[in-house]
């Protein structure tokens, strides 16, 4: 089930608006442990996309070494959407059938399976943060124990 209500407004564009919820939100971002490898198995033009991924999500710090075949998923997934694309742009999206009373048009299948892949690669890019409003929702998972007896103490006031 997907998330309920309008997508959260990015933290950047609520200060630039000048709106209160822009200066009360938490600035924690999310940070992932380890670095990325990427996995044997991806080859090719998946390998380059890898590259080129991994360097902008490491910078966010959004990704660690338990992110590595996820992240190679997305990267196959995004290679055979280029590849179905690249194949509708040469050959167009249908083509004639013949029938027995008249000629048909019949959409390709890579129109299908581009559509297809398209849907799996906004569900992943959700997850990895590759939009603004998917950004502002990820929250960090882990705090330590410091920071949750301070926040115990300021609320109960203890000390």
């Amino acid at each position: 089930m997907g998330k309920r209500g309008p997508a959260k407004t990015p933290t950047k564009i609520l200060e630039m608006r000048g709106a209160w919820r822009g200066k009360v939100r938490s600035e924690d971002e999310p940070e992932a442990e380890g670095k990325l490898s990427c996995p044997q198995w991806l080859k090719g033009d998946a390998r380059k996309i890898w590259k080129k991924v991994s360097v902008q999500l490491t910078a966010l710090g959004l990704v660690g070494t338990i992110d590595s075949h996820m992240l190679a998923r997305y990267c196959a997934l995004f290679q055979r959407w280029l590849d179905c694309e690249a194949y509708i742009q040469k050959n167009g999206m249908t083509y004639i059938c013949q029938g027995k009373d008249a000629d048909y048009e019949k959409e390709y299948p890579q129109v299908a399976r581009s559509i297809s892949l398209h849907d799996q690669l906004m569900k992943v890019e959700r997850n990895f943060g590759m939009s603004p409003s998917a950004r502002v929702n990820l929250v960090p998972q882990h705090t330590s124990k410091k920071e949750e007896n301070a926040s115990r103490d300021r609320y109960f006031k203890t000390g």
